[in-house]
């Protein structure tokens, strides 16, 4: 199954799980500890470029301390993302972020700020001419890096009333090396839609 494929069947899970949850909580205008959204990154790396320039993900977010209007101060969120271009390369990493939210006004929709550090799980694959000395020859084979890198990140955004969101945030994260050579750099800008599930 391409790693697309799982973006999307994970945000539908998403989706069907908590649907039912929101929609109880914004009737009744409840605290929620989670919120859902969907994300679409575009990596500044070349190596990612190449795969895709806009990949598609899932956010799930977990409220750790709230402001006196019961609003998210400090959001921990972790994410999906890929892309996969066939017989030549993939990637994906998942960001494990912790945010800090500064609010411009004292209403349900105003604008706003964040920033936080960040643990990123990433996974770049390609394929290479590798030498074969049984035949003194090259075969074509999958080559895989895996790595964890800290990062950080700032966004600004606004907030819509009921928990709905928007922000455009910009992620930095340390270089992953290639096992052949050369680095790759999952750092990129996104934008993200969602919800907090009500306040």
């Amino acid at each position: 199954m391409k790693p697309n494929i799982i973006a999307i069947a994970a945000l539908a899970a998403l989706t069907i799980t908590f649907a039912s949850g929101a929609l109880a909580q914004f009737e009744a205008y409840e605290t929620s500890p989670l919120g859902v959204g969907v994300t679409m990154f575009r990596p500044s790396g070349s190596e990612l470029k190449k795969i895709n320039s806009t990949w598609i993900g899932a956010t799930l977010q977990w409220h750790m301390k709230r402001d006196e209007m019961q609003r998210p101060t400090a959001v921990l969120s972790i994410g999906w993302l890929s892309a996969d271009k066939a017989n030549d390369s993939r990637a994906n990493f998942i960001p494990l972020k912790f945010s800090v939210i500064k609010r411009f006004g004292d209403g349900e929709s105003c604008w706003f700020v964040s920033g936080g550090i960040d643990t990123y799980l990433a996974h770049f694959a390609r394929v290479e001419h590798i030498p074969d000395t049984s035949f003194l020859g090259y075969h074509d084979d999958w080559v895989s890096d895996n790595a964890t890198k800290l990062g950080y990140n700032m966004a600004f955004g606004r907030e819509f009333g009921s928990g709905w969101f928007f922000e455009a945030k910009r992620d930095t994260i340390a270089m992953v090396s290639h096992k052949t050579g050369g680095k790759v750099d999952f750092s990129g800008w996104s934008i993200t839609v969602g919800s907090r599930l009500a306040y």
